[in-house]
């Protein structure tokens, strides 16, 4: 067999061999597990919906290999080794055309360079080794097979065949990720100047058929819905359902930010760094070489490759728009894989172009030879020692230790997905728990229970439905209700809460679980180390972890050993926003405000949008007396979120306590404007006209205060010091003597005491 034929095996044998070697061996976090579960249930994962790879993700889930997770994970591994192969065959047509002077030899040569950059190109690795990024690698691997097929129509246009095959694998493409259409624009214009003659009736008839036949995989999403799975996001059994999911509608719009020249300025920089860090500074030189060899040699091909980079580069985050320093990049990176490739093609012509240059140089060419070799080397050297995740059971550990906490026929309210999709694999795909009842905040991945229209509401309108229904279960379901840290029914009105391992539970009465029970609890849990983790998601669900054990530590009194585990979250959830933030809360409790402080301005750093992370902060910062970066953060957190009325009452209280009534004021007319049932601002609002004498308006705020919670002492201790105020003796003694009834323990009972003595006289 001739070395031209073993050079591509070769290739996708290695790529497959060390993405296998470094792939995660069960679960991983993240979406991972809510796709291996699609895979093997045949439901439907998150918009737009990914048919073509959960039916793909189906067949591998029959080889006699290890977990279902694993075999899903060999998918992933798969293209992305698929996706090198095409890549190389990609590159050696590609640069013949770009430049006809360079040897076959070189060019197969600078092509396998290429090929095996970016298949251990961090980011592309990375993606090769999970569920999740299968998605991704089958992207790869769709988008250089119909670049291919259109090039090599180019150069015989007589087989027409391969426009009508590339049409066809652009509609695969669309059934797998929406993202491949943006190729279409540059292969379109390189058909119009070299092959416009394509362009007849008939032709672009046939070639849309074979793109909608493509992307009629998507048929399956309506038709299995109507058997309704386990795991059926979006329900798109009718056609608006079916229409919403496929367009994302329940995600809104794609930019977050406003558009300006500095934004897409500071965008562009940072792709163009980003990509450089990715393919190594002596491919990015090499790249140089290769434009300007392009546009030396066929403007035609340059523009066509030119214009892809741009567009799957710059213009795409252009589109979406993120802020290169928020928590959003890091995820629109693997975007950009497309780019990356592009790119490594015109470094491929710099690398044939240059040794043509040194054919007659045997001694410099063999030496480049042998230093593209090592670079090579030493680039999977390091991605691999960075994303070897073969030992990496972190999500499972997790999950089952989760499943564990509860009681039987426990009700669980999920959030973070790399909590909720493991959640989903242990529930539906190994059937571990069967007795018990999983909700998440969306209200898509286990059962609808908040409605099929729960993502097309306002946040308010989620809030208040989710709520509810989180009050009904603790009120009537007779089971015991738990929830996950973060998650958006933690703020419960009238809800009593307490921590249990790695959860919380809510009742209507107080629960005090003993310490024998909670140390029992941990010991049973499925160790999660505090190593360095390589991937984000299990650094998240370690540091987490970590955390919470630091919670339980300090709890029972263990406050050096909650210190050392609160320390080590830190260090794992160090570039983790909602870590950090928690960090910050947790120290500002323990009356700690300079760690408080230090974590709050991480948690804002990582996380700009965080209306809640600036008011922690300026929680913190205001107890360390710091009052006007505090007033600043508060600020900065009404901004963010004008509904987030908590940050208006702090800044009503900081106010309030340092004597500026009419700020207080203010601040508390906010609070209560955003949230009319906040009545805690009316205790403000009350106070500031009372301190005023106008003890009616007083009155008012107060009644309003103890209406809507009347289990607030501080309402009824408020409403009988007016009460006093208006000579109203019967009515002062009824509310003082409710305030000593609901806070028997209070500092001033024994003053209260004696003054309900008197007004009995």
């Amino acid at each position: 067999m001739k070395l031209k034929t073993l050079l591509p095996v070769f290739l996708f044998l290695i790529c497959c061999s060390v993405y296998i070697l470094a792939a995660f061996p069960s679960v991983a976090g993240g979406d991972s597990g809510e796709i291996i579960t699609a895979a093997f249930i045949l439901g439907i994962p998150h918009p737009p919906g990914y048919p073509l790879y959960t039916l793909l993700g189906k067949a591998f889930t029959c080889l006699p290999v290890s977990s279902i997770a694993f075999r899903v994970n060999l998918l992933a591994c798969f293209f992305g080794a698929l996706a090198s192969l095409m890549l190389f065959r990609l590159t050696v047509l590609a640069v013949k055309l770009m430049t006809s002077t360079i040897k076959e030899a070189h060019l197969e040569l600078s092509a396998s360079i290429v090929a095996l950059a970016f298949g251990f190109s961090g980011i592309f690795f990375e993606q090769a080794l999970n569920a999740k990024g299968g998605i991704y690698t089958l992207n790869a691997f769709l988008m250089f097979s119909i670049i291919f097929f259109v090039l090599k129509f180019v150069e015989n246009p007589k087989v027409r065949s391969d426009i009508f095959f590339a049409s066809f694998l652009l509609g695969l493409g669309l059934a797998n990720h929406q993202t491949i259409i943006l190729i279409l624009p540059s292969l379109l214009l390189y058909l119009f100047m070299t092959e416009r003659r394509i362009f007849t009736v008939k032709s672009t008839l046939v070639s849309a058929g074979f793109v909608l036949l493509g992307a009629a995989f998507y048929i399956y999403l309506p038709v299995r819905s109507l058997a309704n799975p386990p795991l059926d996001w979006g329900n798109p059994e009718n056609f608006t359902n079916f229409i919403a999911h496929i367009t994302r509608k329940g995600y809104g719009k794609l930019s977050q930010n406003a558009y300006s020249l500095d934004l897409i300025f500071k965008q562009t920089i940072g792709f163009f760094k980003y990509l450089v860090s990715e393919i190594l500074p002596v491919f990015a030189l090499l790249g140089l070489l290769g434009v300007y060899q392009s546009y030396k040699s066929d403007k035609k091909i340059f523009w066509t490759f030119f214009s892809l980079l741009l567009i799957l580069g710059p213009c795409f985050i252009f589109i979406i728009n993120p802020e290169p320093a928020s928590d959003d990049w890091p995820f629109i990176k693997i975007f950009t894989v497309p780019a990356i490739s592009v790119f490594l093609i015109f470094s491929a012509a710099g690398i044939g172009k240059l040794f043509d240059l040194l054919k007659n140089k045997k001694y410099i060419s063999s030496a480049l030879s042998v230093l593209l070799a090592v670079i090579l080397g030493y680039n999977l050297y390091t991605n691999f020692k960075q994303y070897n995740n073969s030992s990496d059971k972190t999500a499972l550990a997790y999950g089952k230790n989760i499943l564990k906490t509860m009681d039987k026929d426990g009700v669980l309210f999920a959030s973070d997905d790399s909590v909720m999709f493991p959640l989903a694999y242990l529930t539906m795909v190994e059937k571990v728990r069967p007795d018990v009842k999983i909700y998440d905040d969306f209200g898509w991945i286990f059962e609808h229970v908040y409605g099929d229209s729960f993502a097309y509401l306002t946040e308010k309108e989620q809030s208040v439905r989710r709520l509810e229904y989180f009050k009904r279960a603790v009120e009537d379901s007779g089971k015991t209700v738990y929830f996950t840290p973060g998650s958006r029914v933690q703020n419960a009105e009238g809800v009593q809460m307490a921590s249990l391992g790695l959860l919380k539970t809510a009742s209507n009465k107080k629960q005090v679980f003993g310490p024998e029970r909670q140390e029992k609890l941990w010991n049973s849990y499925e160790a999660i180390s505090g190593k360095p983790y390589k991937d984000q998601y299990s650094r998240h669900l370690a540091a987490c972890y970590t955390y919470l054990n630091a919670e339980y530590l300090a709890q029972k009194g263990d406050r050096d050993g909650g210190m050392e585990k609160y320390e080590e979250a830190g260090v794992l959830g160090a570039d983790d926003p909602w870590i950090q933030n928690n960090l910050c809360s947790a120290f500002y409790k323990l009356g700690m405000f300079e760690p408080a402080i230090r974590c709050g301005f991480e948690a804002v750093r990582l996380d700009k949008k965080s209306s809640e992370a600036c008011n922690n902060l300026a929680l913190a910062l205001a107890k360390a007396g710091r009052k006007e970066e505090a007033a600043e953060y508060y600020r900065k957190a009404s901004a963010l979120n004008p509904g987030f009325s908590v940050s208006d009452y702090n800044t009503a209280l900081m106010y309030f306590k340092e004597g500026k009534a009419v700020l207080a004021l203010e601040y508390a007319n906010k609070a209560i404007m955003n949230n009319p049932d906040y009545y805690q601002a009316y205790i403000i609002t009350g106070s500031v006209h009372f301190g005023n004498k106008k003890y009616d308006e007083a009155l008012t705020a107060f009644k309003k205060s103890r209406d809507l919670n009347p289990a607030f002492p501080e309402a009824r201790y408020n409403l009988g010091a007016v009460y006093l105020e208006l000579g109203n003796n019967k009515q002062a003694k009824e509310e003082l003597s409710e305030y000593l009834r609901l806070s028997p323990n209070a500092a001033n009972s024994a003053q209260i005491k004696e003054l309900l003595k008197s007004l009995s006289k």
